[in-house]
């Protein structure tokens, strides 16, 4: 009985014993692992849209489709971050631009500096999509936008932080001279051209001229207007001297629905009428009134019968009729490239496995994700990347004003409807 009972004070010993090295072992280890970092709460988007001024109306529209993403996301827990090993909610800041550079670039800085956003994003022309690109630059924050043509991003750079995903104002050239050149036989060949000297009119101006007289057109080169014109009677008397039967234009919304009217006032009718920057949404070309919108062309950089649906994103035509049903206004292009943006910046961070500036600023160059606006391929360089593009041509129907596409050079991206040629009379 005793040597029974001294076995089992010896067991009882070890036993301790054991448990106290396992102890030791164990929470030596553990201290000595490396530690997950604390997730943050959200991973925060800075949005910088205009909720006022000129840009107010299509500020809103980005608002809708930036929230619109990033629900969509969050719907599946939010984007899975390898460094913490979870999924973390995205949320979407938004900071009003005010339609103005100067504005634009301090909301900018107070999104960095107060909020502390991991990204930006915003769709603005170069006047103000570059002021807020600057201060990505400045403080280390990556940013995708569209901001106008590749090409003023390019020339304004280098870029570190700042990545461009919209079109090439060489690709609009071409597919205007590719549809122009299929009908300038039913013409005469002169060309009018209406272009506001601002900084995208100018260098449109610049590359179109000489483009027109190489495919052998006789463009009127009687230089820019200057922004902010109300009388263009000079212009259009020496379009109809010369009967221009086929009309370039790059203008601002306000200048070309001055212009447009002036020329339906004093008889000038075209052919043939290619306008830029101008007549992009339903609601520009119901502001010129009757039927003036009637088949004029403007490039699409994206339409709701584009066919590239990436999840979480369904679909062009239900994401516009979405947008229509929920604002009860019509589709506006923008709508695309924002949802693309914030698909852009989930896609780099999830491959990233990581928020760290630098690390997602890499992947976001390294980009191979297919959006609403097409595939996605930035050049390492220039940090611009380029989207597809086709030609739209205003009709007026019982729903109201649509944009159908008439001239595709993707294959993927099917015409809708034929060609109105040529523009019908007043």
């Amino acid at each position: 009985m005793l040597r029974t009972q001294g076995i089992t004070k010896i067991q009882a010993v070890i036993i301790a014993v054991i448990i106290i090295v396992v102890a030791v072992v164990g929470g030596g280890l553990y201290f000595s692992m490396p530690k997950r970092p604390v997730a943050p709460e959200a991973i925060r988007i800075g949005a910088l849209v205009s909720l006022t001024g000129s840009l107010g109306a299509e500020g809103k529209a980005l608002e809708w489709a930036y929230s619109k993403a990033v629900d969509d996301y969050n719907r599946e827990g939010g984007v899975y971050v390898k460094e913490y090993g979870k999924k973390i909610p995205l949320q979407v800041i938004f900071a009003d631009a005010k339609s103005d550079a100067d504005a634009a670039a301090t909301a900018a800085a107070k999104l960095i500096l107060q909020d502390k956003v991991n990204f930006l994003v915003t769709s603005h022309p170069p006047p103000i999509a570059f002021p807020i690109a600057s201060m990505a630059e400045k403080y280390k924050v990556p940013m995708v936008m569209h901001g106008g043509p590749n090409e003023p991003f390019i020339a304004s750079g280098p870029w570190k932080y700042a990545w461009e995903y919209s079109f090439k104002l060489a690709d609009v050239v071409d597919l205007w001279t590719e549809l122009t050149l299929e009908y300038a036989e039913q013409t005469n060949k002169i060309v009018a051209v209406a272009v506001v000297g601002d900084v995208d009119g100018t260098e449109w101006y610049n590359m179109m001229i000489p483009k027109l007289k190489e495919i052998g057109l006789t463009p009127l080169e009687l230089g820019t207007f200057p922004p902010g014109t109300s009388d263009f009677t000079a212009l259009i008397q020496e379009w109809k001297r010369q009967n221009a039967e086929i009309f370039w234009a790059n203008c601002d919304v306000d200048s070309f629905t001055i212009l447009w009217r002036q020329c339906a006032e004093q008889g000038y009718r075209p052919k043939l009428a290619l306008v830029g920057r101008a007549v992009l949404d339903a609601s520009s070309a119901e502001a010129l009134g009757g039927d003036l919108a009637e088949g004029i062309i403007t490039e699409a950089w994206w339409h709701p019968d584009f066919p590239w649906a990436t999840p979480p994103f369904s679909g062009s035509r239900q994401f516009a009729e979405m947008y229509e049903k929920e604002r009860g206004l019509p589709w506006v292009m923008p709508l695309g490239a924002a949802y693309a943006q914030i698909q852009i910046i989930v896609d780099a961070i999830s491959r990233a496995g990581t928020l760290d500036p630098d690390k997602v600023n890499e992947a976001i160059g390294q980009s191979t994700i297919v959006t609403p606006l097409g595939p996605v391929h930035f050049d390492p360089e220039t940090h611009a990347c380029a989207c597809d593009l086709v030609q739209g041509q205003w009709r007026k129907t019982e729903k109201g004003w649509e944009l159908a596409i008439v001239y595709s050079k993707n294959p993927e991206i099917k015409p809708t409807a034929e060609m109105e040629f040529p523009l019908p009379p007043l």
